[in-house]
């Protein structure tokens, strides 16, 4: 381009003579023509600007008005030293075209890199009377250039490290040209292994943006790398800052968390310091660890069990014994009977409970499921908790089919264990709510469902619901959101014990301050064979 300018400006020359207002025409012409794709200026023989175009003022950030008047110095970043400037003058002053790449600055102190052509424009004298600076906007291709000098400075590392190891490992000459041809890797492949490793890896600057993420990284909360870049780093962090914590909760794009581990150091990139994080999904590992812990309280348990029951077992036996014999000496006084049976109520407990210490703790069995009759089932324990459900001024509605026999693969026993313990939980539920103000319209509804498989029960109450922390422990052993003495937090993870072992489950939906729903999935009995019937 700046040759065919010279030519032009030559042959022009050889037409007429070489005035001032010719020169000036052409220079028009010329910047007319320049204008629709490059960045044009034009200065007068001291260097003063006295013509920009619009992209000038576009990439400058300037106005015209800012511009005209002004010298180069305006927009100077200082990354070029002196005898760079003085080499650019004495070419130009000297009537000669100059061509090179300049690092500007712009108003609002952001840089920017130009491909810079000038061409003096000479009086009849050869002497310049003016300047027309001709520009390309290389911003992004020097970036680029920053980017792969500074993977290959991390190859040159690299390979520095590799060939110590071949020098150390490599016994003779194969060896030593594989290894050779591994120092020999590309950006892509650098940027494959980025994307390969293990662990997440996030890129971001001072300002917490995000300048680059492997896969690995967003695999971990749940996005795309795109969706990741140019984001805030604090977004993905509950705590709001990841680096002063080696242990921490992620973020996902849905809003759930996931445990990590956080590495974090200064790091420099494209040029600009940054920080460099590392970031493992610790997820399976606590939960394996509250397993083992798990694991390590019931064995506890297990043992204090073990002596519980053999060294209060006998005893307790003997208290209720001599409990009930004293109850048929004094039946004809109620108010002494009236307490022999809670001392019998309360032995009871304490036998219950030792051995649902065991059962929990051992992980006993139930016994092989038979096939039983739901609907009698669930007319015997709503029976049994008429007077519960009437003291508490509780409407009980039992929904389950009675038209038809409902059969489920399980045991009549534990059954009527696991639905007890649902319902006195609903019941203490709604005494709850009762105490908060709700005092009326209090229900227990029991239902039932085919879904294909398997029989769903449903128990709903009108309580006081629990809170979406809780339900995330509802059936870990010894948790329970009951006063001391009234729960001892068994009595859900034993039901679910219990129905998971005849191959069903137990879900529960609950919302605080509008009550519970419990589903219990029980497999529906096969047909028995000939001659082989059910129990109740």
């Amino acid at each position: 381009m700046s040759q065919m300018v010279k030519k032009g400006l030559s042959e022009s020359g050889a037409h007429q003579p070489p005035t001032l207002e010719s020169t000036t025409r052409e220079l028009e012409h010329v910047r007319f023509a320049l204008d629709q794709s490059a960045i044009l200026a034009a200065t007068d023989r001291a260097g003063r600007i006295i013509h920009v175009n619009d992209k000038f003022c576009e990439i400058s950030k300037y106005a015209r008005e800012e511009l005209i008047g002004e010298n180069h110095r305006l927009i100077s970043s200082g990354h070029h030293d002196l005898k760079f400037f003085e080499v650019m003058w004495k070419t130009i002053s000297g009537g000669q075209i100059w061509e090179g790449e300049i690092k500007n600055r712009a108003k609002d102190g952001t840089h920017y890199w130009v491909n810079t052509t000038i061409v003096p424009f000479l009086d009849a004298k050869g002497s310049p009377y003016q300047y027309v600076a001709i520009r390309y906007d290389i911003t992004q291709r020097k970036a680029a250039e920053q980017q792969l000098r500074i993977y290959a400075d991390r190859l040159e590392i690299k390979n520095l490290q590799l060939q110590e190891f071949a020098t150390i490992a490599a016994h003779d000459a194969v060896q030593r040209t594989e290894t050779l041809e591994t120092l020999r890797k590309s950006e892509e492949t650098l940027r494959s292994l980025f994307d390969a490793t293990f662990e997440g890896i996030v890129v971001h600057d001072l300002d917490g943006n995000i300048r680059d993420v492997n896969e690995a990284a967003a695999k971990i909360f749940d996005c795309t790398r795109s969706e990741m870049l140019g984001t805030s780093i604090l977004r993905y962090f509950d705590n709001g800052d990841p680096e002063r914590s080696l242990e921490t909760e992620g973020r996902r794009k849905d809003g759930t968390t996931v445990c990590v581990e956080v590495r974090s150091k200064p790091y420099v990139y494209q040029g600009e310091s940054v920080r460099l994080i590392t970031i493992w999904d610790i997820s399976s590992r606590k939960e394996l660890e509250a397993q083992i812990l798990m694991q390590d309280r019931l064995a506890s348990v297990g043992l204090l069990a073990s002596s519980l029951a053999h060294e209060i077992g006998t005893p307790l036996g003997v208290i209720r014994g001599r409990a009930e014999y004293l109850g048929i000496q004094t039946r004809n006084d109620p108010k002494i009977q009236k307490n022999v049976d809670v001392i019998i109520s309360q032995i009871d407990r304490v036998s219950k409970l030792i051995r649902s210490l065991l059962n929990l703790a051992r992980g006993e069995q139930i016994r092989s499921a038979d096939e039983i009759h739901l609907n009698l089932i669930v007319s015997e324990v709503i029976e049994v908790m008429g007077h519960e459900l009437k003291k508490g001024q509780i409407e009980i509605r039992n929904e389950v089919p009675t038209d038809s026999v409902l059969k489920v693969n399980a045991e009549a026993g534990p059954l009527h264990q696991v639905l007890l313990n649902l319902l006195v939980n609903s019941v203490h539920a709604i005494g709850t709510a009762t105490k908060q103000g709700r005092t009326s319209g209090h229900f227990i509804r029991v239902s039932a469902r085919d879904q294909g498989e398997q029989w769903a029960l449903r128990i709903e109450d009108t309580g006081c619901g629990i809170s979406s922390e809780n339900m995330r422990n509802l059936f870990k052993p010894f948790f329970t959101t009951k006063d001391i003495g009234v729960g001892t937090g068994l009595g859900l993870a034993t039901c679910y014990r219990i129905v998971e072992t005849w191959g069903g489950s137990i879900q529960a939906h609950s919302e605080e301050g509008s009550g519970t729903v419990f589903q219990i999935l029980l497999p529906k009995a096969r047909v028995a064979p000939a001659g082989i019937t059910g129990s109740v």
